[in-house]
């Protein structure tokens, strides 16, 4: 599978039209061919303009399936434990793109839910606390 600027070779989009679960069956059977297959989705200038390539990456299959909805495609090659294909530029490219759009939004709602607990909670024990001590000063 090959790609240009402009369009894909060699079937592409038939081939995850068809296959949408390549990347798993690929990762069960024949881990050998992944890296061609994700080799096939980056396309690189030769030109060189200031010691720099264009480089276009075609990942969106990887990223979301015929419904458009999320493909599963990062969690198959994730199970996998290959850290050599987890490290190859068109996975990074779009678990960066997936972090960045997607999951960084989530994370941060979490995180912030989480400090705005604890805030309530060392404020609660602050009042309580001082609580205690005006119920023993009005005893005496």
């Amino acid at each position: 599978i090959r790609a240009d600027r402009d369009n894909y070779y060699y079937g592409y989009d038939d081939l995850f039209t068809r296959h949408p679960e390549v990347i798993q069956r690929l990762c069960a059977d024949a881990a050998n061919l992944l890296w061609p297959l994700l080799d096939g989705l980056i396309w690189r200038s030769r030109v060189a303009v200031a010691g720099q390539r264009r480089v276009n990456y075609y990942v969106k299959h990887l990223m979301q399936d015929g419904e458009g909805k999320m493909n599963e495609a990062l969690e198959w090659l994730a199970e996998n434990n290959d850290p050599k294909i987890i490290c190859h530029p068109a996975v990074v490219m779009f678990s960066d793109l997936f972090w960045g759009q997607l999951a960084n939004k989530y994370f941060l709602i979490g995180r912030l839910y989480f400090l705005f607990m604890l805030v309530v909670f060392l404020t609660s024990q602050s009042i309580l606390h001082n609580h205690g001590d005006i119920e023993n000063d009005t005893e005496k």
